[in-house]
């Protein structure tokens, strides 16, 4: 008799849980509801738990066996523990920004990868995340609880934390002179404008990002303050390389721009073609300026009729002329439409442009040794994004949310919902029906908590990704401005050269006294960056 109720219970027990997979907390309650009229079986029951229920939690709801779970385990201890501490002098560095690039960025576009690819999403992974040494960095400016993007890249590649707004400049918006030791191959590739906020912090010292070419300097200024693409041009920051976009802010006003002639001009009002000095006065220069505003988000490159490179290609064709450079390179590679489309409630276009800033982070990794090349790979801030359900295991992160969720509820309004969604930026004061909307299309605009014109930055800390000579330094949960030390004391310059024993003839570097004139750029962040740094020069 025992025997028979106890092989029908635990048919019973597998049906039941084979509808309350995710609801498993009801489970006594449930049982009692079956097997009321024996306490035997009610013991039994519970004493299967574990056996049938949980096996059946692990084996239909994560969609893997324990074994499966126990051996991905037991691969990456293997891993991690095989893993060496690299203090070879670094060569060259590669530094990897994705602009906006925030955890649940990285997590939604891992997800996204994988359901693109016809596999379970969660169980995906981006190139940059199988990374050695991963930390985490804290993204606030020197006066704003949540950052901007200039201020940002430059604590990440100036070791000082500045006022928002402000590039090349210290936290009282007043420069210092430093002079470097030239020698190292310099580049920036860039799908924003390559005047933009973060490569704009590598050679440009202004206090206003936004003041890209002489337009858009306030005329009682342009004596004094010399436009971003000026500064590029005119002052020489020894860059080998850029590639981006920006074209317009190079052109006048009275030049029809060479892609889009009837529709699209140059922006300058000094009547000066920047693009014909680069090529007349700058020797060993390469420049490719692909747009006249930003690159086209990679989902739309293909809208391009005179065609663009992709990220990954803009890299390896920047790697390979700065190769040639015995003493080594430093290149800054940003993927700065992640952010823009952010900023619109574009999860899937800026879910593309991490995969295409990811595959960008895999040619570079193909093209180097992690023997002599430090790779880093990190964001400037984040998003107000979210990723926030009981969604099944790879239900669409585009998608609504099914209805298997760990208590089944629904909305309290019983409207359909997503499990993306930002906490503010294009949105409505009350929530909308979404029934019947696509929201897997290209453009669709997620909702918000807080509608705005644009959704503002996140100040979460975002994640820090290394590989190569030095990249167990990168470690715990450090300031954004540890890092460009890190990067120096990785290549054997900057203020802690003397602590490296790792190469014969470091560079040297001179520091002077602070200045405060705009007219003539008193130093060359590039230079300082780019042979990584002398960064107490901004402590001035």
């Amino acid at each position: 008799m025992i025997s028979v109720r106890s092989v029908s219970f635990e048919l019973s027990i597998f049906i039941l849980g084979n509808s309350i997979c995710s609801r498993h907390l009801t489970f006594g309650y449930l049982i009692k509801l079956v097997v009321t009229e024996c306490r035997l079986v009610i013991e039994m029951a519970y004493l299967m738990w574990e056996v049938v229920v949980c096996s059946w939690i692990f084996l239909f709801c994560t969609g893997l066996k324990v074994e499966e779970w126990n051996k991905r385990a037991n691969d990456a201890l293997e891993r991690v523990i095989k893993i060496n501490h690299n203090t070879n002098m670094a060569k060259n560095v590669i530094f990897f920004l994705g602009d906006g690039m925030g955890i649940t960025t990285v997590t939604a576009s891992r997800i996204y990868k994988g359901q693109k690819n016809g596999k379970v999403g969660e169980l995906e992974s981006l190139n940059f995340e199988k990374l050695p040494f991963v930390g985490l960095s804290k993204t606030f400016s020197n006066d704003r609880q949540v950052t901007e993007s200039g201020a940002s890249a430059v604590a990440l590649l100036s070791g000082a934390k500045v006022n928002s707004g402000t590039l090349g400049l210290n936290s009282k918006a007043v420069r210092a002179k430093c002079d470097t030791q030239k020698g190292k191959a310099t580049g920036i590739v860039t799908t924003t404008r390559i005047t933009h906020a973060t490569p704009a912090a590598t050679y440009a010292h202004i206090v206003e990002r936004y003041w890209e070419n002489d337009a858009r300097v306030p005329k009682a200024d342009r004596d004094t303050c010399k436009d971003i693409a000026a500064q590029l041009v005119d002052d020489n920051p020894n860059i080998n390389v850029v590639m981006g976009g920006g074209r317009s802010n190079f052109l006048p006003k009275t030049m029809r721009d060479p892609e889009y002639p009837d529709t699209v001009t140059g922006s300058r009002e000094d009547d000066r073609n920047l693009v014909e000095v680069m090529e007349q006065i700058l020797t060993n220069f390469r420049t490719g300026l692909f747009e006249p505003s930003h690159m086209r988000y990679s989902i739309k490159r293909g809208e391009d009729g005179a065609g663009e490179p992709t990220f990954a290609d803009m890299v390896e064709k920047a790697i390979r002329i700065m190769s040639r450079r015995s003493e080594g390179y430093f290149l800054l590679a940003e993927g700065g439409r992640i952010d823009h489309a952010h900023h619109d409630n574009l999860p899937k276009l800026a879910m593309e442009d991490t995969i295409s800033f990811d595959e960008g982070v895999a040619r570079a990794l193909s093209l180097t040794s992690e023997k002599d090349t430090l790779i880093i790979v990190t964001a400037d801030h984040a998003h107000p994004f979210t990723l926030g359900s009981w969604a099944s295991l790879n239900n669409s992160i585009l998608g609504f949310v099914d209805k298997v969720g760990y208590d089944n509820e629904p909305a309290l309004d019983n409207f359909p919902y997503l499990s993306l969604s930002y906490g503010n930026g294009p949105g409505v004061l009350q929530r909308q029906n979404l029934t019947g909307q696509n929201t897997e299309a290209d453009d669709y605009a997620f909702p918000s908590r807080v509608p705005m014109q644009w959704d503002t930055h996140g100040g979460q800390d975002v994640a820090v990704y290394a590989r190569g000579p030095m990249a167990h330094l990168v470690n715990g949960v450090q300031e954004s401005n540890y890092f460009a030390y890190m990067m120096a004391y990785a290549s054997c310059v900057g203020p802690r050269k003397e602590k490296c024993s790792r190469h014969d003839q470091p560079p040297s570097f001179i520091c002077a006294a602070p200045g405060s004139t705009f007219r003539k750029p008193a130093y060359n962040m590039v230079e300082v960056i780019m042979l990584l740094l002398s960064f107490v020069c901004l402590h001035v």
